[in-house]
């Protein structure tokens, strides 16, 4: 009896990895918006942006994730949802397994080799708008919308947590400040306070290395999270 040949990678249950990047959108050959890259696998991609694209639009994609090269492929609007104000758009990617495989594997050790900053913020419109203008000054961030959700990204194994940016919405963790538990268990990681433009500080900020307060520029921002 024949040896049976082993079964072909079934791509679309493949891990999506977190990234940094970009992704310029055409339809029809008209640019349609350059959106940020939530999340990519060997199968498809998650675009976050402001343009109005519609389920089962085909479209050209030049994908820009950082540490990688250009990839340029075709895709098709899967889905499309709202997140805290934000559009959503899925996309199914219509390459060959090599182009797919390419993709993954990509992504994947850029994810384990890029340091995060984690956003723990309660107010969505805040924390979309922190989360991506960090992205778009080279870092690799991620909003995370509870503090459990934050210690478990600080513990786990794979990733190494750089920066976390904590709103004072999440200051009181059970009697334990949140960036205070952050200081003594984890005190290579940079901590930043996020103070809304009226607000007056709380307790914790002493525990911050920077205090970011709304509205900032582009320069306080990079002074808030600078080493």
């Amino acid at each position: 009896m024949g040896v049976s040949s082993p079964e072909p990678p079934d791509r679309r249950h493949r891990t999506r990895a977190h990234v940094i990047g970009t992704a310029i959108v055409l339809a029809d050959e008209r640019y349609v918006g350059t959106f940020l890259i939530e999340n990519v696998s060997a199968s498809g991609a998650l675009l976050a942006g402001d343009s109005l694209l519609s389920v089962g639009d085909q479209v050209r994609v030049l994908l820009q994730i950082r540490g990688c090269s250009r990839v340029a492929i075709r895709a098709k609007i899967s889905r499309r949802s709202e997140r805290d104000g934000q559009q959503l758009f899925a996309l199914s990617f219509q390459v060959p397994p090599t182009v797919q495989d390419y993709l993954q594997n990509a992504a994947l050790e850029v994810q384990v080799l890029s340091p995060l900053t984690l956003v723990v913020e309660e107010n969505a419109e805040l924390c979309n708008m922190l989360t991506g203008e960090l992205r778009l000054t080279g870092r690799s961030a991620l909003a995370v919308h509870t503090t459990v959700d934050a210690i478990g990204w600080l513990h786990a194994p794979s990733v190494s947590v750089e920066a976390i940016a904590v709103g004072t919405e999440f200051a009181d963790m059970g009697g334990l400040d949140l960036l205070e538990f952050i200081a003594l268990d984890f005190p290579k990681v940079r901590r930043v306070l996020i103070v809304s433009a009226n607000q007056n500080l709380v307790g914790g900020a002493d525990a911050a290395h920077s205090v970011l307060r709304a509205p900032w520029d582009p320069e306080t921002l990079q002074r808030a999270f600078a080493p």
